[in-house]
């Protein structure tokens, strides 16, 4: 399978996860510090935004990772929902639920899943040439990530209106 990745948005969510750890650390020294220094109800509170920043970063951190992983497993031509489950020790519908997510943020830009079968699949274009779309008349579907046709006012892949 030839997958369209938009590597941009995996790198940005890593980014932002290494940032905010970063700032959660900062935030946890001024926690120790409040509460050596005797000021209980400030170190409670940056106790708290420190929980909040390290939860958000290892959220973003592992999304970075989890896209790489579903990545090299669809280039190697995994396709089957059951296969994937397999392999990456989860349930059939993390995996659905977790492609869906790639998909509709925009990181896996060529795929859909296929519900009847069970199978991520490579979306095709079938090249008419007596009719021809100009380029400025593509866009990508939101649900899917498939490149569709605007004038036909929704995804022919997913059926999304746009």
């Amino acid at each position: 399978m030839e997958l369209k990745i938009n590597y941009r948005n995996i790198n940005s969510s890593r980014t932002i996860g290494i940032i905010l750890t970063i700032i959660g650390i900062f935030m946890g020294l001024i926690a120790l510090g409040s509460l050596m220094n005797g000021d209980i109800l400030i170190g409670v509170v940056f106790i708290v935004i420190t929980m909040f920043f390290a939860g958000y970063s290892i959220t973003k951190l592992g999304a970075s990772k989890n896209a790489q992983k579903y990545i090299q497993l669809l280039e190697n031509d995994e396709v089957e929902i059951k296969e994937l489950a397999v392999k990456l020790m989860k349930t059939e519908d993390d995996v659905l639920d977790e492609i869906e997510e790639l998909i509709s943020s925009g990181v896996l830009l060529n795929i859909y899943i296929d519900k009847v079968q069970k199978e991520v699949k490579e979306i095709s274009y079938s090249k008419d040439k007596n009719k021809k779309i100009k380029k400025t008349e593509l866009a990508n579907c939101s649900g899917c990530g498939a490149e569709i046709n605007l004038k036909i006012g929704e995804c022919e892949f997913c059926g999304k209106k746009i």
